[in-house]
């Protein structure tokens, strides 16, 4: 697994950036709005909500994630509560958030459907949440060149589940079952560029086990048809969804 620090230097600023503001925009975030952030990693999207006035919690199961985040939070002058808890068994007795939100969390999770359901237990009557989970590994470009690189020399997958909650029907039959109502479900896709296209093939490469020199070198001459100078330049694509829950 990529570590935290790397996570948040280089990966968070060329792609889970760019996307926070996706899944904000859709989010509609008013001034003092009670905001969960669930599966919340290095904070990205928990502090640009918290900067818009609202109420924020972060709740993350890795506490390294959890670590970079306070830093964020501090950096960026934000007020946020961060809690160590998953998903399945969110750390609150009643409704408590008008709006909770996940950024690509929600496919990683070991009980999906309890995850799912456990984030409309907390949202108020009236609330919504906003998920966003990546399309099928096929769609994007890079991730599918190093997948076919990687299965050459290994039998463990290498993004895991990553990309396995694409299908936007499976997304809102989760989301309909977990009792939210008005469930809508966007395709949504983005121009990603991403420095240094060699350390990024190395550390996907690297990110479940040590790879050799060899293996890297592959992966490298695989995302040729994507490098644009010193950059990958590829077209990314997620599932966004809005849901919501009765008055």
């Amino acid at each position: 697994m990529v570590d935290a620090e790397t996570y948040d230097s280089y990966l968070v600023p060329a792609i889970f950036e760019p996307w926070s503001r996706e899944l904000i925009n859709r989010a509609q975030v008013w001034n003092g709005d009670r905001v969960l952030d669930a599966c919340c990693g290095t904070g990205i999207v928990a502090c640009r909500i918290a900067a818009r006035g609202a109420a924020v919690t972060g709740l993350d199961i890795a506490a390294d994630r959890l670590a970079r985040a306070k830093l964020r939070a501090t950096d960026e002058g934000v007020s946020v509560k961060w809690m160590e808890g998953t998903a399945e068994a969110l750390p609150f007795r009643q409704p408590a958030f008008d709006l909770v939100t996940c950024q690509q969390g929600l496919q990683f999770t070991t009980d999906r459907a309890l995850a799912a359901r456990e984030m409309r237990r907390v949202t108020a009557p009236g609330g919504r949440a906003v998920i966003a989970t990546w399309c099928a590994i096929e769609e994007q470009g890079p991730y599918a060149a190093l997948d076919t690189v990687a299965k050459r020399h290994t039998d463990t997958p290498l993004f895991g589940e990553t990309f396995s909650l694409g299908d936007a029907a499976a997304l809102n039959k989760l989301l309909v079952d977990a009792k939210f109502f008005a469930v809508n479900v966007e395709r949504v896709t983005r121009q990603v560029r991403i420095a240094e296209p060699a350390r990024w093939a190395a550390l996907m490469l690297a990110r479940n086990e040590p790879v050799a020199e060899t293996v890297i070198a592959e992966g490298v001459a695989a995302l040729a048809p994507f490098v644009d100078g010193d950059q990958l330049v590829f077209p990314l694509t997620s599932l966004v969804a809005v849901a919501r829950v009765k008055t």
